[in-house]
């Protein structure tokens, strides 16, 4: 009996374990290679990782898209005018804004929409033929034409 007391001590007695570096091995294995891959993505920003990047819009699209914006821009003033009456007095009234896009009411039935995009003035008035104004925006905006 004293024989099976003393295994088991021994079995059971506390031992000091030595530090395994095989953690800190397995940790550089990992964590190098990750370390490597976060620095390239974000010094080379590569497509597959931070998806396709802007490119430049041409000036012809650029033009279409602000037309059109203020043609729908233009027809939320007219919807506010056979709602309220009256056209707004001033564009925060209608809910939206374009930037660099201001708003002038020339007479109690007309007002217009100015902008200036590259130095060359845009300017929709209310009373004017929208396709005049539009020349084309549509087709550019909804690429049927370049």
């Amino acid at each position: 009996m004293d024989h099976v007391v003393e295994v088991q001590k021994e079995i059971t007695a506390p031992r000091k374990l030595r530090p395994s570096r095989a953690r800190l091995i397995g940790a550089t294995i990992i964590c190098v290679p990750l370390l490597t891959l976060c620095v390239y993505s974000w010094i080379a920003r590569p497509e597959f990782i931070w998806g396709p990047r802007a490119r430049s819009v041409p000036v012809v699209r650029r033009d279409a898209n602000l037309r059109f914006a203020m043609f729908l821009l233009g027809q939320r003033v007219k919807s506010y005018r056979k709602t309220e009456g009256a056209y707004p007095a001033s564009i925060a009234a209608v809910g939206s804004q374009l930037p660099g896009v201001t708003y002038a009411l020339v007479s109690d039935s007309i007002f217009e929409l100015r902008a200036i995009e590259r130095g060359k003035r845009i300017v929709y008035r209310s009373d004017e033929p929208t396709s005049r104004f539009l020349d084309g925006a549509a087709k550019i905006v909804a690429g049927q034409e370049k």
